[in-house]
């Protein structure tokens, strides 16, 4: 997906260093059992996708960033957020997050 591949680039118009992204391939929205009895399979064209991303720099700079995240056309979420100084380090913060992203896959099968 475009969105996450372009999430180092967009660190980086923040000043940000992009320190790793891990990105999930695309999950059902809901989950394929209920209780014990597994649900007959349908076509789904709602799923969510996510990456987990670190970034170190200026403390604005990340909340400016995170902001830009959430304010896209994608529905987008940030969860597990933690932003911590490294030990010895007095400037410049980690920040490790979860970005979910809900994927219409229909509206790519439209296109």
């Amino acid at each position: 997906m475009q969105f996450f591949e372009n999430i180092n680039a967009m660190a980086l118009v923040y000043n940000l260093k992009p320190i790793s992204r891990v990105i999930s391939e695309p999950k059902n929205l809901v989950d394929d059992k209920v209780g014990d009895e597994k649900i007959k399979p349908q076509q789904q064209f709602i799923k969510t996708q996510s990456a987990k991303v670190t970034v170190s720099g200026n403390y604005f700079d990340i909340v400016d960033f995170l902001n830009e995240l959430t304010d896209r056309p994608q529905k987008v979420c940030i969860t597990d957020l933690h932003i911590a100084l490294d030990a010895g380090e007095k400037f410049n913060p980690k920040a490790s997050f979860k970005i979910i992203l809900i994927v219409d896959l229909f509206k790519d099968v439209k296109e």
